[in-house]
């Protein structure tokens, strides 16, 4: 994982994340997750949204407004950041609670 990434997630997660909460409960279901799937969170309808890489439509959406966001985090939700692991998915999905 580059530097950025770390660096925007470190931001996500202590400034950004506490402003925001979850539009759906905050524990990951298990029926839309799986542990061995590469997930993207990226930018859809406005909101910050979890994607299983190569499909279209989100299997999650956080009810955080990305246009009240810095715009490093808005350009890297717009490209989308790659989490490989449920785990690193869960904690920033908890971040928003």
């Amino acid at each position: 994982m580059n530097k950025r990434v770390i660096c925007l997630f470190i931001i996500i997660c202590i400034i950004i994340l506490p402003a925001c909460t979850i539009k759906n409960n905050s524990k990951i279901e298990a029926d839309n997750f799986t542990t061995a799937q590469v997930y993207i969170v990226k930018e859809f309808k406005g909101k910050i949204a979890v994607f299983q890489q190569g499909n279209e439509l989100p299997v999650h959406i956080l009810d955080c407004i990305i246009k009240d966001l810095p715009p490093d985090a808005v350009q890297a939700l717009t490209t989308g950041i790659e989490v490989n692991n449920i785990n690193e998915l869960q904690k920033i999905i908890e971040a928003y609670d």
